[in-house]
């Protein structure tokens, strides 16, 4: 069966596959779900089912400068460099 974001699921007029996949309280803390969504493919969801990966191949993503602050907290980039 396949699952959709919630972004996805809305556009395309489908069930929300990817909500409750974690708890409010794991978004509250920062924390993410990595899926594989088949409207965006690989993506990050919170607790709603909402695409929230910086890369969402559909461009689900929260504008930075409206709220740089949600998307600080819960998608924390990889550094860059060869650090060991």
């Amino acid at each position: 069966m396949a699952d959709f974001c919630k972004q996805c699921a809305e556009e395309m007029g489908l069930p929300n596959g990817m909500e409750y996949l974690q708890t409010v309280f794991d978004t509250n803390d920062g924390l993410v779900t990595e899926v594989i969504c088949e409207g965006c493919g690989h993506t990050y969801v919170d607790h709603t089912g909402k695409c929230v990966a910086p890369g969402c191949l559909r461009e689900h993503t929260i504008p930075v400068d409206e709220d740089k602050e949600y998307l600080e907290k819960v998608y924390k980039p990889p550094r860059s460099g060869g650090s060991r």
